[in-house]
């Protein structure tokens, strides 16, 4: 079967590092864990281990998972921040098992506060008004929220909240932090509460390692830069964190030669695609491995071994080409990814994919 394999140690090696840059220029750092579903196992000893207390997730039924309190200090509460907040998930709130509701919900639009007004207030979460900054995404519009601010007042709004780059690509500007720092300075004052600007995701690693983050920033919100190392958003790894820290592993349904060169490509593949013309032809060793796009794709996927290539996926099949490796490889062994971000997540959503924390 196969299995994603999680190598704990790089982990919180991670999360240690950048918990400790944010906290040299005040800020509080918070883990986004919805790629993985904030799967308790590997989340709890990021938090525990670099005294994060702050996890965000975009569905409530993950939040039940965790414990009231860590072991840090002194007990201490996570605070349950859900990113993504839909008017149906603010409506189920009062269904919800008490620890499954979100301490805090990051809101967007005034439909969405005027349902969390219809909530018991013994429920009612703490809001944080989400500004749109350029990636044309969700978020009120700055010259706005203010506005917005003012006419839910009744309401715990405590901030604002920003992402970049998510649907744009487009990268911030320190220009842009300080114009949302203005904007939360002013939510501060309407409600009557320290200013809180709370900022997304590791595109934002640059610019607190620079420290031009300190004084305009209260929180930064990651999960790329502590899982994987790496920063999409510009398409490189961050060197000093690392990079092994999770693996995809399928098993060997069986190893043959196969005559590349043979094989017929006038229609489409399972997947509707045509084939790519095969890099390596002639009578060449394949291992046909026990997953496939529905676990991870191909394209977010390295052979651990550098000497295989990953020629082809179907819904449920991986084939590796083994020809030129020197490493061993037998039905019921195991070939070896390094996997991303997108491979991961699918990967941590199926449920046929055995999860292993080392």
């Amino acid at each position: 079967m196969s299995r994603i394999v999680w190598h704990i140690e790089d982990l919180t090696e991670n999360a240690c590092k950048i918990a400790d840059l944010c906290r040299a220029n005040g800020i509080s750092l918070a883990l986004v864990s919805k790629f993985c579903l904030s799967y308790q196992p590997l989340v709890l000893p990021l938090l525990k281990t670099a005294q994060i207390t702050t996890v965000c997730d975009s569905n409530c039924s993950n939040f039940g998972l965790f414990p009231a309190s860590i072991s840090i200090e002194n007990e201490k509460k996570i605070t349950k921040t859900l990113i993504k907040t839909t008017a149906g998930a603010i409506k189920s709130l009062p269904d919800l098992p008490p620890d499954a509701r979100p301490d805090r919900v990051f809101v967007s639009h005034t439909a969405l506060l005027d349902a969390i007004r219809q909530l018991p207030h013994n429920i009612m979460p703490q809001v944080v008004l989400i500004a749109e900054n350029g990636d044309l995404k969700e978020g009120f519009d700055q010259n706005q929220i203010c506005s917005v601010a003012e006419n839910y007042a009744d309401l715990d709004i405590i901030g604002v909240s920003s992402n970049f780059s998510c649907l744009t690509g487009g990268l911030p500007q320190i220009e842009d932090v300080e114009k949302l720092a203005q904007t939360a300075r002013k939510i501060a004052k309407i409600v009557q509460k320290p200013e809180f600007l709370s900022l997304g995701g590791t595109v934002m690693y640059d610019l607190l390692k620079s420290g031009r983050l300190k004084n305009l920033v209260q929180e930064l919100r990651m999960g790329e830069g502590i899982f994987f190392g790496y920063n999409s958003s510009k398409g490189c790894k961050i060197e000093e964190l690392s990079q092994s820290t999770a693996f995809i592993q399928g098993e060997i349904l069986e190893t043959a030669e196969k005559y590349v060169e043979n094989a017929r490509h006038d229609g489409f593949t399972a997947l509707g695609k045509t084939t790519e013309e095969p890099p390596l032809t002639g009578l060449r060793t394949r291992a046909v491995l026990d997953f496939g796009v529905l676990a991870a794709g191909k394209d977010d996927l390295t052979p651990a071994d550098s000497r295989a290539k990953l020629v082809g996926q179907t819904f449920d099949f991986t084939v590796l080409d083994i020809t030129d490796s020197s490493e061993k490889y037998f039905t019921g062994g195991f070939a070896e990814f390094a996997a991303n971000y997108a491979s991961a997540s699918q990967a941590m959503l199926n449920p046929f994919v055995t999860k292993i924390i080392e």
